[in-house]
């Protein structure tokens, strides 16, 4: 071999060398411009679904009592020693989890080390708020990218409906189990989704990527091809047990949100359950159920156990206690009954429902005939260019796995059927199903395009003549322009509507924060170390929570008025009972008691009254008491009189001008003590 041989050999392998290294970096580069992209994709949607969430974290209400007295109550207790406590929450029922409570005082914590139960208690209450805003959105973003991967029109219908939808905005950031809970069946529905394209992307292009992985793989270790046989099995065995893997973290979740959330969630399981067992394996199903199951149910158990088990001469008691049991225990065989908290007929969540998702909640509703039909439709193309062999665009389409779609958004047909049939009904009990109603609203829209876009190439290829060519162009300049006027109505429907509930009902919150920081200044006769009462009657259940009381100072007083069910009483303090305790008087009969309320005398009487001009316990009920109380206005906000607002539309959403010549609103006041009438003294 001559030098020069020698010298273009070695040159040769030189620009082998350099090339092979310039494909490793460019194949290196564009995975990474892969990842960038996909991670900058993920960030912008999240931004978008933040942005809604965070919104409705310091302006959404508390649109529900349950919401003040099982979660944020308790919380307030654990962080400064004063709450009120639900019949659930005693020492007697132990109905509810003293696991989930702590999932939100552990994000208070920090705060009250930090700025004490003062003015920092407002602060602790929107971290919680937005802490729920992170983690709802965080949810709904893994829902809308995998319905993108999976049919851009069913994510980008997905995404619309969970960013404006008035449903979303009050359930993201409600501190009930039964929104944790819809995070939860969101995220599992998301995993289902995941998998569902897993399994579509191997059906369409069968097992040649994998193959390909094998081969590159073998290549490079410089094995036998018989060896690279047994290597293709072990790759495509390792792709289906990552397939698999997307269903078990979707059991998973769901198991999160019964046991953490709230049990009755798993009516909206089933159908997940089933597509697992259905699609993976009942074993795989059962371990992905039953491993977490048995972790959740333990530590919750411990928690319970602490909180409802109290201490005896400064030890723990050692009763085993699990809220979990209990609820089943009661809803099984107790004697009460959700009938008590009141009934509505099989409508009622009909029309919520449109209140909430107005245009979208009809297209989700028939998502199940569309889901069927598309699919029949599919598997007729399918067969027909099989028939004929045809290689059309059709053919080369990637395929929507209508069944497996189907499957993850029937828990909301599930659980409205279900709920429907129930006597008592609360607009929280679907809150766990918002997410599944936006996917059915996704697969309506994608069957329907999906439809016309069939038909439109039947009619294009079928040459009948320049008149069906010109009908087809108008059907789609048509189609466009209701599609774009259905959005359009959407959000104006859904906004209007959000504003509504905002500015009709907004006064509760306002009207608590403006109890002033130094009551002392306001009343001259009360002392450093007396309480500060604050009487509501009627009004009660709006109370918003200690949160919104300005110190320690204050207590909420129930006074006697129309209302004659069960209330909540104070918690004992941590140095008695404290969340072990049971006062006397709770009970799940939703039967008043006589220490549930508040009777005003000269020694502890009524410093500030919350009442509306419809309530108005300034009159009903002051003045029927020997110590009669005059009164002075520290802040008045109008607040809807739904008895008296009878145009519906008005009533229902903001419409400027209109809404406020039609509605009637009452006076939601803040008013503070002036002068016992009874001794004519005045404390000015």
């Amino acid at each position: 071999m001559d030098v020069a041989h020698i010298f273009a050999t070695h040159e040769r392998v030189q620009i082998m060398s350099s090339t092979t290294k310039l494909k490793t970096r460019t194949t290196r580069k564009d995975a990474n411009e892969k990842n960038e992209n996909k991670i900058s994709s993920h960030s912008r949607l999240f931004l978008v679904l933040f942005t809604f969430r965070v919104s409705s974290a310091f302006h959404n209400l508390i649109h529900d009592c349950d919401e003040t007295f099982q979660t944020i109550e308790p919380v307030h207790f654990l962080l400064c020693d004063i709450g009120l406590q639900s019949w659930e929450l005693s020492g007697k029922y132990k109905l509810r989890s003293y696991l989930y409570v702590l999932l939100h005082a552990w994000i208070g914590l920090p705060v009250r080390f930090l700025l004490g139960c003062g003015g920092g208690k407002e602060v602790a209450f929107y971290a919680m708020r937005v802490l729920l805003a992170i983690l709802s959105a965080r949810g709904d973003c893994f829902l809308v990218e995998e319905c993108l991967k999976i049919e851009p029109k069913i994510g980008a219908t997905v995404l619309l409906v969970l960013s404006f939808a008035t449903g979303a905005y009050v359930s993201s950031t409600a501190m009930l189990p039964n929104s944790f809970a819809m995070m939860c069946v969101t995220r599992a529905v998301a995993s289902s989704i995941e998998y569902a394209n897993f399994r579509a992307t191997r059906d369409e292009f069968g097992e040649c990527i994998a193959k390909e992985e094998v081969k590159k793989k073998k290549k490079k270790e410089k094995v036998s091809d018989d060896e690279e046989e047994d290597g293709d099995d072990v790759v495509v065995e390792e792709t289906l047990v990552i397939e698999s893997r997307a269903m078990e973290r979707a059991c998973m979740w769901c198991v999160v949100g019964v046991l953490l959330g709230w049990p009755f969630a798993g009516v909206a399981c089933v159908p997940i359950g089933a597509l697992s067992m259905w699609m993976v394996s009942a074993w795989r199903t059962a371990k992905a159920i039953v491993l977490p199951a048995v972790v959740l149910f333990c530590l919750s158990t411990l928690c319970d156990t602490f909180f409802y088990g109290g201490f005896s001469n400064g030890i723990l008691k050692t009763e085993w206690t699990s809220s979990l049991v209990n609820i089943v225990k009661y809803n099984v065989r107790g004697s009460g009954g959700s009938e008590l908290y009141g009934t509505e007929n099989w409508s009622f969540y009909l029309r919520n429902l449109v209140l909430h998702f107005n245009v979208a909640f009809p297209l989700a509703f028939v998502a199940p005939i569309m889901a069927l039909f598309s699919h029949a439709f599919q598997r007729i193309l399918e067969a027909k260019q099989k028939k004929t062999k045809a290689s059309s665009s059709t053919s080369k389409r990637r395929k929507v796995p209508w069944l497996a779609l189907l499957f993850c958004a029937l828990p909301f047909h599930v659980a409205l059927v279900f709920f429907s049939l129930m006597p008592h009904k609360e607009e929280r009990f679907l809150y766990i199903v918002y997410g599944p109603l936006a996917l059915s609203t996704g697969i309506t829209v994608a069957a329907i395009f999906d439809t016309f876009k069939t038909f439109s190439r039947v009619i294009k290829r079928a040459k009948i003549g320049q008149f069906i060519k010109s009908s087809q162009r108008a059907f789609s300049l048509l189609g466009a322009l209701l599609g774009v006027l259905s959005l359009m109505l959407f959000i104006v429907l859904s906004a209007s509507r959000t504003f509504a509930l905002i500015t009709y009902y907004g006064a509760p919150i306002e009207v608590y924060a403006s109890l002033p920081v130094n009551p002392l200044e306001w009343l001259p006769d009360k002392r450093p170390s007396d309480d500060i009462n604050v009487c509501v009657g009627d009004e009660w259940y709006r109370f918003p929570s200690h949160f919104h009381l300005p110190n320690e100072k204050y207590r909420i007083r129930f006074i006697k008025g129309a209302f004659n069910g069960a209330l909540p009483m104070y918690f004992e303090s941590a140095a008695g009972k404290g969340t072990a305790g049971a006062p006397v008087g709770l009970n799940d009969k939703n039967q008043a008691h006589v220490n549930q309320w508040f009777f005003p005398n000269a020694s502890s009487p009524c410093d500030f009254l919350v009442e509306t001009d419809e309530t108005n316990d300034s009159q009903k009920y002051f003045k029927a008491e020997p110590n009669d109380y005059g009164w002075d206005v520290v802040r008045s906000l109008p607040f809807l009189d739904n008895s008296k607002s009878t145009d519906f539309l008005a009533r229902t959403l903001y419409i400027p001008v209109y809404s406020e010549k039609h509605n009637v609103f009452t006076k939601y006041y803040l008013k503070v003590r002036t002068k016992n009438i009874a001794s004519g003294k005045s404390l000015y």
